[in-house]
This record gives C-alpha cells, sequence and structure tokens, in this order.
C-alpha cells in the first residue's frame, strides 16, 4: 500500500464507522420511541380495565342489593301464608 493510500483507507473507515454509529442511534431513538408508545398502550388498558371492573362491582353490588330485596319480600309471604295457614286452622277449631 501505498503512503496516499493510507489516509484515504482511514477516512473512508472513520466515514463508514460514523454512518453505523449515526444509524444505530436511530434506530435506539426509534425503538425507544416505539417501548414508550407501547407503555402508553398498556396504561390505557390497564385504566379501561380498572373501569370494567368497577362497572362489574358496582352492577353486582345493584343485583345483590336487589337480591336482598326478594328475599326479604319472600320471607314476608312465608310468614303471610304460615299466618293465613294458622288463622284458618284457628277458624276451623271454632
Amino acid at each position: 500500500m501505498s503512503k496516499d493510500m493510507k489516509p484515504l483507507i482511514i477516512i473512508y473507515t472513520i466515514l463508514i464507522l460514523s454512518g453505523w454509529i449515526i444509524g444505530l442511534k436511530h434506530q435506539l431513538n426509534q425503538s425507544y420511541k416505539e417501548k414508550i408508545e407501547i407503555m402508553k398502550i398498556a396504561l390505557e388498558n390497564d385504566r379501561l380495565n380498572k373501569e370494567y371492573i368497577s362497572v362489574l362491582q358496582e352492577s353486582r353490588e345493584a343485583l345483590n342489593d336487589e337480591l336482598d330485596i326478594c328475599s326479604n319480600k319472600n320471607q314476608e309471604y312465608q310468614y303471610l301464608d304460615k299466618f293465613q295457614k294458622d288463622l284458618a286452622r284457628h277458624w276451623n277449631k271454632r
């Protein structure tokens, strides 16, 4: 190799390595941006899941309240039925 070619090869190598470094930085930056977008989507998904769970819990509480009301009415009807039978027995004894 001649003395004239060595500096050109060194400059060419530096340019190629600089290009690779710039390309890697760009890929890293793009990867970082994608990671941030994925995190944003995950956070939004988590928020929506929490809202959905909250709605389900409210619905369950409302259904439990309705079930309690129905259960109380059923007990009242059973009491009235027993009272009616007792009253009928009382009148039949007379």
